[in-house]
């Protein structure tokens, strides 16, 4: 009999952790499927066409190039002026961040860097001016954070001050 309980224990230990939960349900090729969806939806309703689309899905929009060859790198310390906004349809919802002047480096700050940035800088030179158009996935995915909610396609203005190349 002790074994049938354990047994039986057993298998709706195994079927509970196969349950899926509905938080578990996340398609992120379906979201990135959304997110393009929807930059492409914004480019177009604002007659937004001399664009930069890179492969991974983040789109840069050069504003003003900047000057020298140089480009942004892995080891790069950037100077950068910037306003991120939330893509409210084909509108640019409010700003949740902003700083005049901040710099850091890339390959440290990682961590606290959204993937989206560092794609999107490699196509401006120093002095140049770009807005980004970054879907989720390279943002903040679909926890969000702070006041970015999940899944959300931001844009960012970007001024690059200047950048240093490190090692």
């Amino acid at each position: 009999m002790k074994k049938f309980l354990l047994l039986g224990l057993a298998v709706i230990g195994i079927l509970s952790a196969c349950k899926k939960d509905k938080a578990d349900d996340f398609d992120a090729r379906a979201q990135f499927v959304t997110d393009s969806t929807k930059i492409e939806a914004y480019l177009a309703a604002n007659n937004i066409t001399n664009v930069i689309k890179d492969s991974s899905g983040v789109v840069v929009e050069i504003k003003q190039q900047g000057t020298g060859n140089d480009t942004i790198r892995w080891t790069s310390y950037p100077t950068v002026a910037y306003a991120g906004y939330l893509m409210n349809g084909t509108t640019q919802g409010a700003k949740f961040d902003s700083s005049d002047s901040t710099n850091f480096g890339l390959q440290s700050q990682m961590k606290n860097l959204i993937p989206g940035w560092y794609i999107g800088l490699r196509y401006v030179r120093k002095g140049g001016i770009a807005r980004l158009y970054i879907p989720s996935y390279w943002a903040y995915g679909k926890s969000g954070y702070g006041n970015v909610p999940g899944n959300a396609v931001l844009i960012f203005d970007i001024r690059l001050i200047d950048f240093s190349v490190g090692n």
